[in-house]
């Protein structure tokens, strides 16, 4: 028998995929220093998360 793996995210309310990605860029900033990501960088990934936030909410 082949297990499949399922993805829970599909079935989140969008109220809670907005909390999701906000939570991720949250945790991007707080560890900048820890995983040596330039501020550059995440000021793109922000730009990308901000795109998908606007999305989100439609």
């Amino acid at each position: 028998m082949k297990l499949e793996q399922v993805s829970d995210y599909k079935k989140v309310s969008p109220r809670k995929k907005l909390d999701v990605l906000g939570n991720v860029l949250q945790d991007i900033k707080d560890n900048l220093a820890i995983y040596q990501i330039p501020k550059s960088a995440c000021d793109a990934l922000a730009l990308i998360l901000t795109g998908l936030l606007e999305a989100v909410e439609r």
